[in-house]
This record gives structure tokens, sequence and C-alpha cells, in this order.
């Protein structure tokens, strides 16, 4: 299963920016959910959490041929712990 769909997304996911050139596209965004599966290697919390990526994809024919994507990890292991009640 992909990485993001164990941590219950995209319940809220924006595009902040988006540039092209030649055969590339970058792409920005923002991600918010629940913690609800594991995720990189984080257990589950059940405590909502954001975070952004951004994605570099070469397009060829039409198709995205290639992709490198960068998240920030860490405002996931920022918030370690069971739900509080």
């Amino acid at each position: 299963m992909p990485p993001f769909a164990t941590i219950q997304l995209p319940s809220n996911t924006k595009s902040l920016l988006i540039l092209g050139e030649d055969d590339l596209v970058a792409v920005h965004q923002r991600w918010a959910g629940t913690h609800g599966g594991e995720f990189l290697g984080f257990e589950p919390t059940g405590r909502r959490v954001e975070f952004t990526s951004t994605a570099i994809l070469r397009v060829a024919d039409g198709l995205i041929a290639e992709a490198w994507d960068e998240l920030d990890s860490g405002a996931i292991a920022a918030r370690p712990g069971p739900v509080e009640a």
C-alpha cells in the first residue's frame, strides 16, 4: 500500500505551487489528515497531522516518465504519542 494511503489522506490536500519548464513539472503541496496508520515507520497516533511535499515530474509523450518526491516527515515525527483524552 502506498505510504500516503495509510495516513488517511487526502482528507485535505492543496497544491500551493505548480511550475513547468520543458519536460519538467514541479508541484509543492500541503497535506492534512489523521495519522491513522503506520506512515514511514511511525506508528499511528490518531492525531491530525499536516506536512508539505514537493514533487518533480518528468513528462514524456503525455505521461509521467520519472518522479522525484521530497516530504517533511518531521511533521509526523514531531507529534509522537497517543491522542490526548
